[in-house]
């Protein structure tokens, strides 16, 4: 900084008796002493970022060396270790996924250390190694071939062979790896075949030298003291003339002076002296009481009780030196899910095919219904098969894992929105009851469907829509069932019919929606759009590209089925904070992905915008 520069040439200049007659002490002790003070505030921090390294480090894993289970130090973790992870740890590395204990060979993760997200994951075992006991992966041998090391999050393209000749390729992509720094979720156990550690992770190659930080406090100083020296500057040079000039002509006549003889390096000594008895024009404490100022400033952020986590948990400042500009604050961007909203997600309303459903159990709102709305249960004991297909869409494309406790039907879900879905359709007697490998149970009013699990299409942020190929075993019959935003849909259904209006009305209540569509698929053309895509699985270089135009192959000429209305209710508090920051000044930007007309609702809500504002869309 330019203000530290300024105040070691005062300094510097200082130590020469002929410049000066302070005695250095009197500049070189606050020096040191603010020198001193910033280093040690500056060596905290970095302390605390060296604890939180040392902590990651050191944290123990199980790894099994010569078919021995062995508890290492992370850092001692090498690429071809086989290593167990426990739900709740933190990954240490990337690892692709040879077993995990959930069925079907999935597993949860957290994502948030790494994009933000508090949504879950899925991944999966590779469909080769989904029969593998334990002992087997103990003892597993073969030859996984990666992509370079890189930072794309949302790709890491390889193959898995099962034996040391390379022979019989099985394609790995990004749905089977855990990456370093996620959380295991929702899984007692999986096991996992190192493939990248240390700065060759996925975030080791995103992470780079951090800047130096500094405050808006800091550089507005830092331009003031530049202003004042350059002011200095101009006083110095013409105190400098004037001293000259009048030293030449009344100095030497004046013998008591003994200015006798004049020189050049007079005029520059003279120069130098104006500077130094200008100095105190910035002071030197200047520095110090910031830094002072701003520790006391994050101990009180510290101490705020208003700021702990579940009464429990303290507000932690992981810079000292930032501090201030929590006041400085001009924009705010806000997620919504999660973030505004408590991303607990309830199913409240549901249109199929034409009529409005209201009474699904377990909703918080049972309201009187009117002439054009309709009964839920009395449809699904009907057996209406328009109805009973809408519910198989919504109980079976997912990546949800049935289990039981205490008695109860319970399931292992990747976000609230699955949850939402399987648990209103349980309660209304359409239950997905098993799922293992390739194996999938519905049980619907006691009567159970069973149907093999043949692909499943992931559902991802560029394509906004999730399908499952399934085959009935009853009936041998291909489905595809698939779930998504309108926008995503609209253009692949046969025919929308009142899809828009039903959006627009459900967006209106602030709910989330779902369009639900399947379609029946001929045997000869899956068997083609098979090796099509067992094809584009195996390409390294551009397989996403190739999955995706396979998938595009397929998803289309679906039956649209109707629409679901999910509730995602705001956090405590959420618009009286919105009104605080708006009264500070502050300007408050909602991000989301959801239909615009559900993102305005919430914003109206939480008072984010006025209810009475004009809208420019």
């Amino acid at each position: 900084q330019f203000m530290n520069i300024y105040f070691l040439l005062i300094a510097f200049l200082q130590l020469f008796p002929k410049l000066t007659p302070v005695n250095p002490i009197s500049t070189w002790f606050p020096l040191i002493f603010i020198f001193l003070l910033s280093a040690l505030k500056e060596g905290y921090d970095d302390y605390k970022r060296h604890q939180a390294d040392k902590l990651a480090n050191s944290r123990r894993y199980q790894l099994f060396q010569r078919g021995f289970l062995k508890r290492v130090k992370s850092e001692n973790i090498q690429v071809g270790d086989i290593i167990m992870i426990e739900e709740g740890e933190e990954v240490p590395a990337d690892v692709l996924l040879l077993r995990s204990t959930n069925p079907r060979g999935t597993c949860y993760i957290q994502t948030s250390n790494i994009d933000g997200e508090t949504d879950y994951k899925t991944r999966n075992v590779p469909p080769a190694l989904l029969d593998y006991s334990e002992r087997e992966i103990r003892d597993f041998t073969g030859v996984v071939e990666c992509s370079p090391p890189n930072t794309n999050l949302e790709e890491c393209n390889g193959t898995i062979s099962l034996s040391n000749d390379g022979e019989s390729l099985y394609p790995v992509s990004i749905n089977e790896v855990v990456l370093q720094g996620t959380i295991l979720k929702n899984t007692d156990q999986i096991y996992g075949l190192v493939i990248y550690t240390g700065n060759e992770t996925k975030i080791g190659m995103a992470r780079s030298t951090p800047s130096v930080k500094r405050t808006s406090v800091d550089n507005f100083t830092n331009f003031i003291t530049m202003g004042i020296f350059s002011f200095q500057l101009i006083l110095v040079f013409t105190l400098g003339i004037m001293g000259y000039i009048w030293q030449t002509e009344n100095g030497i006549k004046m013998n008591y002076l003994a200015m006798n003889s004049f020189s050049t390096d007079s005029t520059i000594i003279i120069t130098i002296r104006y500077l130094l008895l200008l100095s105190l024009m910035i002071p030197i404490s200047l520095k110090v009481t910031l830094d002072i100022i701003r520790y006391i400033y994050t101990m009180f952020i510290i101490w705020d009780h208003e700021l702990y986590e579940r009464d429990t948990k303290p507000c932690t400042t992981n810079s000292t030196a930032l501090s201030e500009d929590l006041g400085q604050v001009e924009y705010i961007l806000s997620d919504k899910t999660g973030t505004l909203t408590k991303n607990s997600m309830v199913l409240v309303k549901c249109i199929i095919g034409k009529k409005l459903y209201e009474d699904i159990p377990g909703t918080y709102d049972h309201t009187t219904f009117s002439e054009n709305e309709y009964k839920l249960q009395d449809a699904i004991e009907e057996e209406d098969e328009e109805v009973l297909m809408f519910f198989r869409v919504m109980s079976l494309c997912n990546t949800a894992s049935p289990y039981y406790a205490n008695g109860k039907q319970n399931w292992k879900v990747s976000s609230p929105d699955e949850e939402a879905l399987v648990k209103s359709a349980a309660d209304m007697d359409v239950i997905f009851s098993e799922r293992d490998y390739t194996h999938l149970e519905l049980t619907i009013t006691g009567t159970v469907e069973k149907y093999t699990l043949l692909h499943t299409l992931e559902f991802t942020p560029e394509r906004r829509r999730m399908s499952v190929i399934v085959r009935n075993v009853k009936t041998n019959e291909i489905l595809m069932l698939t779930k998504g935003a309108d926008n995503a849909m609209y253009a692949r259904l046969k025919h929308a019919g009142n899809m828009e209006d039903d959006i627009i009305f459900l967006s209106s209540l602030g709910l989330r929606t779902l369009v639900l569509a399947y379609k029946t698929i001929p045997e000869d053309e899956y068997i083609m759009w098979n090796n099509q895509y067992e094809k584009a699985s195996l390409n390294i270089t551009d397989r996403m590209d190739l999955v995706n135009q396979a998938y595009n192959v397929l998803e289309n000429d679906f039956t649209y089925l109707g629409i679901t209305g999910i509730e995602d209710r705001l956090q405590e508090l959420v618009p009286k904070t919105v009104r605080d920051l708006r009264s500070a000044g502050i300007k408050v930007w909602m991000v989301t992905g959801d239909n615009p007309r559900t993102a305005r609702e919430v914003a109206m809500s939480s008072s984010l915008i006025p209810t009475n504002s004009n809208l420019i869309q």
